[in-house]
């Protein structure tokens, strides 16, 4: 595979969100508010309420939201369900190690 006239399985309309470990979400989301001017996304402010959960930053659009842990990363691909569901039928053997590994933070 050389990436010339290749069709790709499925495309990626933009990245959703990406999940940031920090030491800190409530530290690191005013960081985020005072020199970027990203908030807290209203809506899913009670996922934060769960330690394990994120604390979810954004713009005020809301088309670009980091994912505030305390203990992942990863990242979050928006796309459009018909081509998930060719991929995952074509693919999915082949996605599962890569779904079911989440590096832990370092420190």
């Amino acid at each position: 595979m050389n990436g010339q006239n290749q069709e790709a399985v499925f495309h990626v309309e933009q990245i959703d969100h990406v999940e940031l470990c920090v030491p800190d979400r409530k530290i690191a989301s005013s960081w985020y508010r005072d020199i970027l001017g990203l908030e807290v996304i209203p809506e899913f402010a009670h996922w934060a309420e769960d330690p394990r959960g994120p604390l979810m930053i954004g713009t005020r659009q809301g088309s670009t939201k980091l994912a505030l842990f305390e203990h992942s990363l990863r990242v979050a691909w928006r796309v459009l369900k018909d081509r998930l569901v060719f991929t995952w039928s074509r693919f999915g053997s082949a996605l599962l190690p890569l779904l079911n590994s989440s590096p832990g933070c370092a420190g």
